[in-house]
């Protein structure tokens, strides 16, 4: 998984959620985006082994 990877998928699952109207928590910290992206990066890295 390289850099160009992580930038689009963050971009791509940012504008997914935005286009669905998924509206961040107030409290939250880091956004929803950021969370699916870990989730993303860990399949790839447990695919991986």
């Amino acid at each position: 998984m390289n850099e160009a990877y992580i930038v689009t998928a963050f971009y791509v699952m940012e504008e997914m959620l935005k286009r669905v109207a998924c509206e961040d928590d107030s409290r939250s910290q880091i956004s929803a985006a950021e969370i699916l992206l870990v989730a993303v990066a860990a399949k790839d890295f447990v695919t991986a082994f």
